[in-house]
């Protein structure tokens, strides 16, 4: 048989319970935010890498009256250098 006690000490019981997963829910719903905000910044810290990693062209030879001129595919663009490798950021 229960008694008055015993009913109190179930509500605070529940309550207790009540609070403990409400917390635990507010916890995890942190830790999600925080972990949605890092992987947002690594991916925007990527894309700015990639946008700002050189690209690498092929070179070429021509020989001409002049001697042999090196040049890359984007040479037209104005980015030309002498050498065996052209970078170019795009």
């Amino acid at each position: 048989m229960e008694t008055d006690s015993d009913e109190g000490d179930l509500e605070n019981s529940n309550e207790a319970e009540m609070k403990r997963i409400e917390k635990k829910k507010e916890r995890t719903k942190r830790k999600n935010e925080l972990q949605t905000q890092r992987l947002e910044r690594i991916a925007a810290e990527q894309e700015t890498k990639e946008k700002s990693r050189p690209t690498k062209f092929k070179l070429y030879e021509l020989e001409s009256g002049e001697g042999t001129k090196r040049f890359t595919e984007a040479d037209t663009a104005g980015n030309f250098t002498d050498g065996t490798t052209c970078y170019t950021t795009l």
